[in-house]
């Protein structure tokens, strides 16, 4: 009878100009119809809205009002858009490790050798995070606003999901959440791998960058993952590169808009594309102010299927309640894939 109603239901959402949401909307009823609403929701962020507080949702059900919404801009780190993704359908991804090889000797004629080493082989897990939030509308709200107040808020809960999980892949502690890739600690030594650590090349200079240092780092990266390279950094950080002062520097560097694409300004750095990251520290003593390298090849995000939306006007009497969640792990899958550069 339920799978009878919500067909029902699609056949008419068929022709809505919402169609896309709406039927997203009824594939998270039957995800819970299937699962049963076991799972347990944490909260990490709670808002109310209200008709009696203006800040609070009263704004937006006043007809005389214009029905466009100033929205305030967050900045954001995009990794998503350049990392490895991989839906799994557990919570954790496996992957082996092959970063050993095996040992050789040199034979004279009719000599057998010794024995040599065998190469051995690594595992990676990477468990799936989940991140949640109850957000709850009156019942009021949502019968006189001037708009779809619901699509508002679930559009709101996924920015802000991409946001967060976004702070994660560059700076989480791996511990309830992604494992960020400036958390991981240096090599030993410059040029010497090691397992479940990144190479940090020094600026050369505490607080600052400096030409010599940004052609060290690019220069620390492996042929088998330059043509795929990128810059990722903070805003204030590539505006500090700008700055930098040498004879044909700005020529030498590729410090200028190099082309136009899709009717963006693509910007680069020796060569290679600029991508802003809010999330990587601006310009500071001994700070980690950029990361340059393959992140497709470096950086491997997990999703354990998608949002998750429980539409609830039950628990809280006068509100309904929207328990909203996602899993998603991430951590980086090949250590030589990405450097990072310390102005130290």
């Amino acid at each position: 009878m339920l799978e009878k109603a919500i067909n029902r239901q699609s056949d008419f959402l068929k022709g809505s100009e919402t169609n896309q949401d709406d039927l997203e909307t009824k594939s998270k009823l039957e995800e819970f119809f299937k699962n049963g609403g076991k799972k347990e929701i944490c909260v990490l962020e709670r808002k109310d809205l209200r008709t009696d507080s203006n800040p609070d949702g009263g704004y937006l059900v006043r007809p005389q009002f214009s029905t466009q919404i100033i929205t305030k801009i967050f900045e954001t780190s995009p990794v998503r858009q350049y990392a490895d993704v991989e839906t799994i359908g557990t919570n954790e991804l496996v992957l082996d490790i092959d970063d050993n090889e095996a040992g050789y000797e040199w034979v004279g004629e009719g000599s057998l050798g010794s024995d040599t080493t065998t190469p051995q082989i690594g595992q990676l897990s990477i468990k799936v995070h989940k991140i949640a939030t109850k957000p709850r509308i009156s019942n009021e709200a949502l019968e006189d606003p001037i708009r779809n107040l619901e699509s508002w808020l679930q559009g709101k809960v996924s920015e802000k999901f991409a946001r967060a999980e976004a702070t994660s892949f560059i700076s989480g502690n791996g511990i309830t959440r992604p494992k960020g890739i400036l958390t991981y600690s240096a090599w030993a030594s410059a040029g010497v791998y090691e397992r479940e650590k990144l190479e940090q090349i020094a600026s050369g200079s505490s607080g600052a960058f400096t030409i010599d240092g940004l052609i060290n780092i690019q220069n620390s990266l492996l042929e088998q993952f330059q043509s795929n390279a990128i810059w990722m950094m903070n805003r204030s950080s590539f505006g500090s590169i700008l700055k930098l002062n040498s004879a044909n520097s700005y020529h030498f560097l590729s410090l200028q808009p190099s082309s136009q694409k899709q009717g963006m300004i693509e910007l680069s750095l020796l060569g290679k594309p600029v991508v802003y990251a809010s999330d990587i520290p601006i310009p500071a003593g001994n700070a980690l102010s950029a990361i340059y390298g393959d992140f497709r090849a470096g950086y491997k995000i997990v999703d354990r299927v998608g949002i998750n939306i429980l539409r609830d006007p039950y628990s809280v009497d006068g509100f309904v309640v929207y328990k909203t969640y996602k899993r998603v792990g991430g951590a980086v899958q090949n250590y030589q894939a990405l450097k990072i550069q310390k102005l130290g």
